[in-house]
């Protein structure tokens, strides 16, 4: 069973969901702002409920940068963007967030993915 449902959620990889701090949007108006973003690859919005928006994406380079924003401000109204987790609820806020790390005087050496998965290793992130 958990492995049918960590099956089910491969697609959700990449999404992300939106939390309108008041009201919501309509799909037309949220359509037209997101596509104005300028992602690179698709997405999709789909509604969870009064206040919550399921967007996923086709690349992660996308899922990243609406991720890292973490907030946007649409013709007033407010949309906190968090990491969609396997077990999301609306009323229940999520503990993943986004965390920066600058590293000072950084080595050139280290200008590399795999030396950034060391250091992230080493600092506790996950």
């Amino acid at each position: 069973m958990a492995e049918d449902i960590q099956h089910l959620s491969i697609p959700f990889k990449l999404a992300l969901i939106g939390k309108f701090s008041k009201g919501i949007l309509t799909m037309v108006v949220l359509r037209k702002k997101f596509q104005k973003i300028g992602f690179k690859g698709g997405f999709d919005l789909g509604f969870l409920d009064y206040r919550h928006i399921l967007i996923p994406f086709d690349v992660e380079e996308d899922f990243l940068h609406c991720w890292c924003k973490g907030f946007y401000t649409i013709l007033g109204y407010g949309i906190r963007v968090v990491k969609w987790i396997l077990d999301f609820r609306p009323n229940v806020e999520t503990p993943i967030v986004p965390v920066w790390i600058s590293l000072i005087d950084l080595l050139v050496v280290y200008f590399d993915k795999i030396a950034h998965f060391l250091l992230r290793n080493l600092s506790g992130i996950i």
